[in-house]
């Protein structure tokens, strides 16, 4: 069964001006932006169908999400999963950005979506993402046989790293619930020792 990206209806809002584009194959759409915000730049609460990566090469931006709020700044990767609603505030100023999209019908070729729902984190190991994304830039400018594998190879790359990322910061969290336990019990601990 072929794989589908509506991104027409789903970009519909953006401009010409906006750079994108998808490989033939429909693996991914990649939409970058570059220019200069005189104030706020707000793109309203969405949701996507598939998992979104923004690489903010200049400038900054916040997202905010349902649990949270998360400052995304020059250099880093933010990862927004399938249907995770989110709203992007713009700073002013000048900016750069590569998004990244992930199309659905190609995650559930290998494995189970729902490690990417409802999930927005930072990416800690940024370095290898910002490669891979560049890398994809790069080959949906080719449609031989060979760039189209190393295209679908580099994107199964950033799924798998994904996966580590946000196995990464669950780990995180429990972590910091563990400590918040521990401390917990010292206190039991020691009202119980000494206020008998």
């Amino acid at each position: 069964m072929p794989m589908r990206m509506l991104y027409d209806s789903e970009y519909e809002k953006l401009t010409k001006e906006v750079f994108r584009k998808n490989d033939v194959n429909n693996f991914c759409l990649l939409t970058e932006g570059k220019g200069e915000n005189i104030k706020e730049s707000i793109i309203d609460a969405h949701w996507h169908e598939w998992l979104e990566l923004i690489y903010v090469i200049e400038g900054g931006m916040q997202l905010e999400y349902p649990s949270g709020t998360m400052q995304v700044n020059a250099g880093e990767v933010a990862l927004i999963g399938v249907q995770t609603l989110h709203k992007i505030v713009g700073t002013p100023g000048k900016f750069s950005f590569i998004c990244l999209h992930v199309n659905f019908g190609l995650i559930i070729q290998y494995l189970n979506p729902s490690f990417f729902v409802d999930q927005t984190i930072k990416i800690q190991k940024t370095a290898n993402f910002i490669m891979l994304i560049e890398r994809v830039n790069q080959l949906l400018n080719s449609n031989d046989a060979v760039s189209t594998i190393r295209l679908k190879s580099s994107i199964l790359e950033i799924l798998a790293n994904s996966i580590e990322e946000l196995e990464l910061t669950q780990l995180e969290t429990n972590n910091q619930t563990e400590d918040l336990i521990d401390e917990f019990s010292k206190i039991i601990l020691y009202i119980g020792e000494y206020y008998r």
